[in-house]
């Protein structure tokens, strides 16, 4: 009865095998033979057994020859059936387990090998009972099978049926054991089977690896076995029958002409199809791995070309080969697309290779290497801990020398080596014919095309030394349906684009795709892969740019007045409803934008239609589509230029930034590629990239150093604030500005009337009241800018947070409240952020210091001191203790104290947030921070005992200056300059700053003793000259090396403009924009300069040869059209420098002379050291030489004149320089 229930169910097992072509393989084998054993075991018992037991023929079952022969056909069948069972479980395992040794091991032809051992095996077996003591019968009284009382029969009793018996049913036992717990664990960490059916990822139950061992489906069905690892069989592990040529609608590949629906762009593909879509392909959720020699893609059109292929087409990384591109660069688009492009060799125009990927896996990114213009590697973290490796080869051609071919292999070898992840792709173009496999060539498939040629030998030996299959060979495909690459004259086609991995079960389908066309003579290759698990689509990866909005006004203001702005209590709430009602008024008065002129025509757009038509036509000729691909390149060159120029054109003659056009116009931005770890090892992995951020401004944010917390007394409530406040404020605000994590942005606050100011008025009043802030302004998004220095360098990168935009107009308010109490409380050392105050008043000081030290043979040591992050560093119970010290009001101290209480931000260096808290330091961005350091800063120093320490100025010591923090400390003596350094580094790490050794350096004159000056013994630097808030300082006020650095500055700040100039008909626009741009670059700070006639003289030279390059001339084309540089002046209409130098240097000696602050500026130009006389000779240039002569040009005009009719007493220039309508008149000449 036993045997007629596994009968049955065998006989179930064989009708699915035989309905499911998924089956029809090594485990469907396998139930066929055990099937076979078990019909024959029930044969013998309904024809020898059944009939003895009704009609008593003991002499045929019972102590007779033809009894023993049956029971030996009863133990034939028996044993094979046991083999079998055997079989099943071990097909289970190793389905489940280990899936690679499983794809070795139960191959149709090794299966049919095992299943012919079991029955042989079963044979011998039976032969052992051909003896006559060793009988094996049917014992019809008690219905059982016996072996006859002998020796013998006791012996094969024993072992055949109590050890041998008990083992193969132990270990059918624990194997199937096995295979449970590791089912039950892969569901755990797997998503339900109903899901992957969905997808066309699992069957059925019924196929599930808990009835199926070697389920390895065709490419109709899609491949999988109930676990973590998707089993898929390659092409030469299947039968070969037509199920391999699925219908046009379900192939890879497409139909016969290589058109089909999703390679028309109707779809983009993500890594996991929706699970509502009913129209999901049998590989709509696998990963897409192409390659493609692009021939190239160094300019932005080819680019734009490639990336408008890749729109129609299913991809997830594109490996590109011959980029061509002069520089390796990582851009991201707009779309969230990455382009990774490597360099080509430096003296040819040959290789660079690279990498387009996808937005929806741009997450899965961890790092990337350029290797070389032949060799790329790009790395991905999937779920679940599993890595990929890719890498990029272009190989040289078969007429390279052997040494280079060589070179490349054994190089391309090693980096397969080193790679460590589980799963690595070998691609790209390796100019290599495989062809099919020979004997024993089981990583090579049988579908190639072609011969083998040299460089396919040693691509047959890349892959066996480093233990790679060949996916292009191993599945089925027609000719037509494989080349890869088409000769000039296209005659020729073969396939030497290759992609090869270590993980051959891994390979759903390797084809190339028709459709996808972009003037190269190759052909893309695209393999569809299935990993151990579905990957999760990427729902956070940025989408398209966000264009600007523009408000209605008149639309604003009337949804403001209809609805209720009723305060709450708490600031929290409260805020949340105010923002839900500023957005929902937004939405209602935002206009639509009119569309973005199209980079590209629509006859471009029906150029690029014709040339996929032609590439898809069997009866277009190859001239046609060589044509077709040369109007395409030029056609979308053309498009994209025109596209530029037109709008740079438009902001020029609305003169609007040139530069916000620019930054319009780029499609994408520049991600960090590396940085530098703890130990100074850079590190190109994108997880431990955004582990060093983390780590880095953790630490650089967390309070370090304990201050007290300061004693804030009591106050009077603070005025409410007016709406005429929120007005000033607002009108403040720069426009189009980025907006906060609230995403209310200053051009919906700027289209705002008064009904809104009195709105905003009310609910900051509320917060200044109660002394608390919205819970939301207390987090913010930060983006790292690049200063100078290196880039992998987090040091070098300024954190900008993007507040929320009320916040900063609350904050505004606030601080033009306590303004004027916190300048009244900074010294006159301090000229960062105040009113009134340049950076020319340092440079004007530090300059005259130096000039007067120089004539004078005075010592003088400049120590120029560099804080690192100090605007972060800064602890924020300093900045409290500051403002009560310096008189602010309490209730603005106990409001700012809740601003910096609990804070945090986020970085996005790529796709993941990281959340950092905040625990010091101001926060770049808010237009207080600048005041509440610079209070910080002087609540430190003012302990300081330096009353007698610096240089003597006409009786008061100038002992440092300061703009914001960036400090020079004047001293004496090298002693005493390491003296205050070391005493200004011990207040400024009692409020968290810290001095920057490397940058801290000094610099001192020929006059000074000393050779060495030490912060806490280490020797900082010496410098012969300094940058100084944009100007190059050194001891001897020589302005050869600035003069080079305005040079470099002018052409700089030329560049960018001569995309406009050079459109520009109107000849005043573009000597505005030249002189407004140009101009102040080339002049920087010339206001503190010496005047010389080399120095002018070097200004001009500069300057027209910026004119010439202006007008689009050079020395020979001027020489040839006979025009002196007077002509081009007039032409251009260009200022004269030395004319901007001389109005700009007077307009500045009146502001100085002019002030009655008492600041240093005008102290150091009318000091005139007493305690030592100046040297006989004559003096150095001095900055005020030229006023000096032309006042004794004027004074001696006036002592001559014949209407003089008595003498004048002689005018200084400094006296003139005090009334503002005679300094004009004296200089009258340079304010035309």
């Amino acid at each position: 009865m036993v045997g007629l229930v596994g009968s049955v169910c065998n006989l179930v097992a064989v009708i699915f095998i035989y309905r499911s072509p998924s089956l029809r393989n090594s485990y469907g084998l396998i139930c066929v033979s055990h099937l076979l054993a078990d019909v024959g075991i029930l044969l013998v018992h309904a024809i020898w057994a059944g009939p003895a037991e009704f009609f008593n023929y003991s002499i045929l079952l019972s102590e007779s020859s033809i009894g023993r022969r049956v029971g030996q056909l009863t133990l034939l069948f028996w044993y094979a059936a046991v083999y079998g069972q055997l079989q099943i479980a071990v097909n289970r395992l190793l389905a489940i387990v280990s899936p690679v040794l499983y794809s070795r091991a139960f191959s149709i032809r090794r299966t049919a090998q095992i299943i012919a051992a079991s029955w042989i095996l079963s044979l011998i077996h039976v032969i052992v009972f051909f003896w006559d003591e060793c009988g094996f019968m049917f014992d019809v009284e008690r219905l059982v099978w016996f072996y006859t009382d002998s020796k013998c029969g006791e012996f094969l009793s024993f072992y055949f049926d109590f050890i041998h018996g008990n083992i193969i049913c132990a270990g059918v036992i624990l194997m199937d054991v096995i295979s449970f717990f590791a089912i039950f664990k892969r569901t755990k960490e797997s998503p339900p089977a109903w899901q992957y059916q969905s997808q066309g990822g699992f069957p059925d139950p019924l196929r599930s690896a808990t009835t199926c061992g070697d389920s390895c489906s065709t490419p109709r069905q899609g491949c999988s076995v109930w676990g973590k690892r998707l089993l898929a069989c390659p092409a030469h592990f299947l039968p070969q029958y037509p199920a391999h040529r699925a219908l046009p609608s379900q192939t890879s590949d497409g139909t016969a002409t290589g058109e089909r629906r999703s390679n028309l762009g109707l779809r983009r593909t993500s890594l996991i199809s929706d699970q509502g879509d009913k129209g999901t392909t049998r590989h709509g959720d696998c990963f897409m791995l192409c390659t493609y020699n692009a021939r190239t893609v160094s300019t932005n059109a080819d680019l734009h070309a490639l990336l408008e292929a890749a729109g129609r087409i299913k991809f997830h990384v594109i490996a590109l080969q011959e980029t061509k591109s002069k520089k390796s660069e990582v851009r991201q688009l707009n779309d969230g697309t990455l382009i990774i492009r490597g360099e080509k060799f430096p003296s040819r125009n040959v290789g660079g290779v690279g990498f387009v990927v996808h937005p929806s896996v741009v997450h899965l990114v961890d790092s990337h290497e350029i290797l070389s213009p032949r060799l790329a590697i790009l790395r991905l973290h999937l779920p679940r801990r599993k890595s990929i490796s890719i890498i990029n080869c272009y190989s040289p051609t078969l007429t390279a020398d052997e040494s280079e071919l060589d070179t490349f292999y054994e190089r391309l070898e090693d980096v397969i080596h080193n790679e460590k992840s589980f799963y690595k792709f070998v691609v790209g173009d390796f100019n290599a014919q495989l062809g099919k496999a020979e004997d024993d060539e089981y990583r090579i498939g049988r579908f190639g095309l072609g011969d083998r040629n040299e460089n396919g030998n040693r691509l047959a030996g890349l892959l066996s030394a480093a233990r790679l299959f060949h996916g292009n060979s191993v599945f089925m495909k027609k000719d037509h349906r494989r080349w890869t690459w088409e000769s000039p004259n296209g005659t020729t086609h073969t396939e030497i684009d290759h992609i090869l991995t270590n993980r051959r079960w891994c390979l759903l389908d390797v084809s190339v795709v028709p459709s996808f066309c972009c003037g190269s003579d190759h052909r893309l290759l695209r393999a569809k892969i299935r990993f151990s698990c579905t990957i999760e689509k990427n729902v956070c990866h940025r989408g398209g740019g966000k264009r600007a909005v523009v408000y209605d006004g008149a639309v604003l203001e009337k949804a403001l007045s209809e609805l209720d702005w009723h305060i709450m209590e708490d600031p929290t709430e409260d805020y949340d409803l105010l923002l839900q009602k500023l957005q929902a008024c937004a939405e209602r008065a935002s206009t639509p934008q009119t569309t973005n002129l199209e980079r590209i025509s629509i006859a471009t757009k029906e150029l690029l239609e014709r040339r996929r038509a032609l590439r898809l036509d069997p009866n277009a000729s190859h001239i046609e589509q060589l044509v077709a691909n040369a109007c395409c390149r030029r056609a979308l060159q053309e498009d994209l230029q025109k596209h530029r120029r037109k709008k740079i054109l438009e902001a020029a003659e609305g003169r609007r930034s040139l530069k916000k056009c620019r930054r319009d116009l780029r499609d994408h931005n520049i991600p960090l590629t590396a940085l530098l770890n703890e130990e100074g090892i850079v590190t190109s992995s994108r997880r431990e990239m955004e582990a060093i951020t983390e780590r880095f401004y953790t630490n650089l944010f967390r309070s370090s150093v304990p201050v007290m917390n300061p004693n804030i007394p009591a106050g009077d409530e603070p005025p409410r604030i007016l709406p005429a406040e929120v007005r000033v404020a607002i009108q403040s605000m720069k426009p189009s500005t980025a907006p906060g994590p609230d995403r209310i942005s200053a051009d919906l606050l700027r289209a705002g009337g008064h009904h809104l100011h009195v709105i905003l008025a009310e609910h900051m009043s509320s917060y200044l009241r109660k002394e608390r802030i919205p819970n939301q302004w207390r987090t913010s998004r930060t983006v790292l800018i690049h200063k100078k220095g290196d880039r992998e360098d987090l040091r070098n990168y300024r954190p900008i947070c993007l507040l929320s935009v009320l916040y900063k107009l609350f904050t505004k308010i606030i601080l033009t409240r306590i303004s004027r109490t916190l300048d009244e409380a900074q010294p006159q050392e301090q000229a960062g952020f105040r009113q009134g105050f340049s950076c020319m008043d340092n440079i004007q000081t530090v300059s005259r210091v130096i000039e007067v030290c120089r004539e004078y043979r005075l010592p003088l040591v400049l120590t120029f001191v560099d804080y690192e992050k100090a605007f972060d560093s800064v602890e924020t119970n300093a900045i409290l203790s500051a403002l009560v010290d310096q008189g602010v009001d309490a209730s603005y101290v106990r409001t700012l104290a809740d601003c910096y209480r609990q804070c945090s931000t986020t970085v996005q260096l790529f796709q993941r947030p990281i959340t950092i808290p905040i625990a010091k330091g101001v926060r770049q961005g808010d237009t207080i921070s600048p005041k509440l350091f610079t209070a910080a800063l002087q609540w430190a120093m003012k302990s300081l005992n330096w009353d007698e320490r610096g240089i003597r100025v006409d009786g008061r010591f100038l002992s440092n200056l300061r703009f914001a923090d960036d400090i020079v400390l004047f001293s004496r003596s090298t002693e005493e300059a390491q003296a205050m350094l070391n005493e200004l580094n011990e207040v400024g790490k009692k409020i968290g700053l810290r001095m920057n050794r490397t940058k801290t350096k000094f610099m001192k004159n020929a006059f000074c003793d000393g050779e060495r000056i030490e912060l806490e013994g280490t020797q900082i630097a010496e410098t012969m000259s300094y940058v100084y808030l944009g100007r190059s300082l050194n001891m001897e006020n020589d302005l050869k090396e600035e003069l080079g650095r305005r040079r470099r500055a002018a052409w700089a700040a030329f560049g960018p403009l001569r995309e406009a100039t050079d459109q520009l008909t109107d000849h005043e626009l573009r000597a505005h924009l030249f002189d407004s741009t140009v101009l102040p670059a080339l002049c920087y700070a010339a206001e503190t300069w010496s005047d010389t006639a080399a120095t002018l003289k070097s200004l001009r030279t500069v300057h027209r040869a910026l004119e010439r390059c202006l007008l689009r001339y050079n020395r020979r084309t001027q020489l040839q059209a006979g025009l002196r540089s007077s002509d081009l002046r007039r032409i251009s209409r260009l200022h004269d420098p030395a004319e901007y130098v001389s109005k700009a240097k007077h307009r500045w000696a009146g502001h100085i002379m002019r002030r009655e602050d008492d600041r240093w500026t005008r102290r150091t130009l009318e000091w005139i050291p007493r305690e030592t006389k100046r040297p006989r000779g004559r003096p150095p240039a001095r900055w005020a030489d030229v006023f000096a002569a032309r006042m004794d040009q004027l004074n001696a005009q006036l002592e001559t004149s014949q209407n003089s009719r008595r003498r004048r007493p002689r005018c200084s220039w400094m006296t003139m320089a005090r009334e503002r309508i005679e300094w004009k008149r004296c200089w009258g000449p340079h304010d035309k």
